[in-house]
């Protein structure tokens, strides 16, 4: 049994919070450890995404996203229950705007099967802008190593796309946790 907290803090400082217990159950084979536990019958795969330096001088750099990255990678690897070869790793400037969309649309898309797990990490810049078509007349985009501060819709990567992602691909289970601003 695990109690999980969230806590939402929108830019004029609104808060919500959400709090749920979420109770596990993990059924094994005698022997088996916990490095291939199964949630279901199929096969995980993962995409993880770390930017810490951006193309653009003016997009800030960040201090941990790759190296997080990097670790939470590792971890599905070793742990997690996920094979290598079905894994992604995308570092910097290895995750353009082109290979994101890649990874997500082309790779999971094709890969990943109904009875299948998805688990998707992004360590990296998070952005707004306004947007009066857009829920809460703001647009959301995750900010990949190519984009262009300028031109967000052009450059960055919706969140509506992410939303059409998740529609595309056969997956019943998708995680995605994103550790942006």
């Amino acid at each position: 049994q695990n109690l999980i907290t969230l806590t939402a803090i929108d830019s004029a400082g609104n808060a919500a919070q959400a709090v749920r217990t979420v109770l596990r159950e993990i059924s094994q084979p005698a022997g088996a450890g916990t490095a291939t536990a199964r949630l279901g019958p199929g096969e995980r795969w993962a995409v993880v995404i770390g930017i810490d330096q951006y193309k653009d001088p003016a997009i800030s750099s960040l201090r941990y996203a790759t190296a997080d990255a990097e670790a939470v990678f590792r971890f599905l690897i070793a742990k997690g229950g996920v094979k290598p070869a079905n894994a992604r790793l995308l570092l910097n400037q290895a995750a353009t705007q082109r290979a994101i969309r890649e990874v997500l649309g082309g790779f999971l898309r094709q890969k990943a099967t109904k009875d299948d797990e998805v688990i998707i990490y992004y360590a990296g810049h998070g952005t707004t802008e306004p947007d009066q078509s857009a829920e809460g007349g703001l647009a959301k985009y995750l900010v990949p190593w190519d984009a262009d501060p300028t031109n967000l819709f052009a450059s960055a990567i919706p969140m509506e796309e992410i939303d059409r992602v998740f529609g595309r691909l056969a997956a019943r289970k998708i995680l995605m946790i994103q550790d942006t601003c």
